[in-house]
């Protein structure tokens, strides 16, 4: 069975590889903070909390203003037209 999944594994393409860990990395993200907010919310007074998540916020709403999130696409963009070249650094 394992070697079944194994050979599967070796004939999927690159990007769906990626889409595949991408995923499973995201689900991990959201469990994690799904466990942890309890512990936070112990360890921390609610306006401490609050104060974190206003600035957790700010930040996330910021980063995306000032970098309109021009590397994700700019990363795709080079990885197909520089198929060739991935390996040089």
């Amino acid at each position: 069975m394992l070697k079944i999944l194994i050979e599967k594994y070796k004939k999927i393409s690159k990007p769906v590889k990626a889409t595949f860990f991408y995923t499973i990395i995201v689900f991990l993200q959201s469990a994690v903070s799904l466990i942890t907010t309890p512990i936070f919310t112990r360890l921390l007074s609610t306006s401490d909390y609050g104060i974190t998540n206003l600035y957790n916020s700010w930040y996330n709403v910021i980063s995306i203003l000032i970098t309109l999130n021009l590397s994700y696409g700019v990363y795709n963009n080079a990885l197909l037209k520089y198929e060739k070249d991935r390996d040089k650094v």
